[in-house]
């Protein structure tokens, strides 16, 4: 299952329609739905408050796993800690 189609069932989920999920989220409702139809990839910002409004991870979100331990490829686990290690740090060295 894709992105696009965890926030769809997630919003139905909570009874939510695509205004009221922008509004909860901080986002515009176009937003919510180029998100939803595919057109428009959230950034990882718009992921987080995405995550925060549906009560969800970002990783859930992201991979459809509710946490980095239940992703058993060690390639994906390192790019969840990477993404994880970008909360917001601009000037990380690697």
């Amino acid at each position: 299952m894709s992105i696009d189609k965890r926030i769809v069932d997630r919003r139905k989920e909570l009874n939510l329609n695509q205004a009221a999920l922008a509004k909860k989220a901080g986002l515009t409702a176009p937003s919510i739905s180029q998100y939803e139809s595919g057109n428009r990839n959230p950034s990882y910002e718009a992921l987080v408050k995405l995550s925060a409004a549906l009560n969800v991870s970002v990783d859930y979100l992201v991979s459809g796993h509710e946490s980095e331990e239940d992703v058993s490829d060690p390639e994906s686990r390192l790019i969840l800690k990477v993404i994880q290690s970008l909360d917001g740090t601009k000037n990380m060295i690697l």
